[in-house]
């Protein structure tokens, strides 16, 4: 065998590197655009917490204000506390287990809000767009929980 024949590739040769580089880079592109998802869902999260900081303030200052204010500020802080530790979990189910937490805290957030918007603690334009990303965030969150339990059945 010379040198010409050393160089060329059989058609199935191709098609094997081919694949292997395929697979290669959709291995490094879903994990580099999983690390970008996770890195916005985590500013997110912290961002809820934030966003529900500024007004709760505003809420009257008597006892049903004191007692809601604490509520939805342990629950909306929380979301992005425990979004972190999902983020960390040291596997499947721990992961999946601590994105149900996210699940309840968020929606525990969302009833905190419907509250202080339906009592009239504070008015709508105010809640409206923390209650669009609590939801938007819930619903990242529950189909992020049916796709990891779909993954785990196969």
């Amino acid at each position: 065998m010379d040198v010409a024949d050393a160089c060329l590739f059989t058609m199935y040769d191709v098609r094997e590197i081919t694949f292997e580089i395929f697979i290669a880079f959709n291995s490094m592109f879903v994990f580099y655009i999983n690390t970008i998802m996770k890195e916005e869902i985590k500013l997110q999260t912290k961002k809820i917490g934030l966003d529900v900081i500024m007004p709760i303030d505003e809420l009257p200052n008597k006892p049903s204000g004191w007692a809601i204010a604490k509520q939805i500020v342990r629950s909306s802080t929380s979301i992005g506390a425990h979004y972190r530790a999902a983020c960390r979990a040291k596997s499947e189910a721990d992961y999946i287990y601590k994105l149900k937490i996210v699940e309840e805290e968020t929606d525990e957030t969302i009833y905190w809000l419907e509250i202080i918007e339906e009592s009239n603690m504070l008015t709508s334009n105010k809640i409206q767009s923390i209650k669009k990303e609590a939801n938007k965030i819930l619903s990242i969150t529950v189909a992020t929980i049916k796709t990891m339990r779909n993954k785990s059945k196969k």
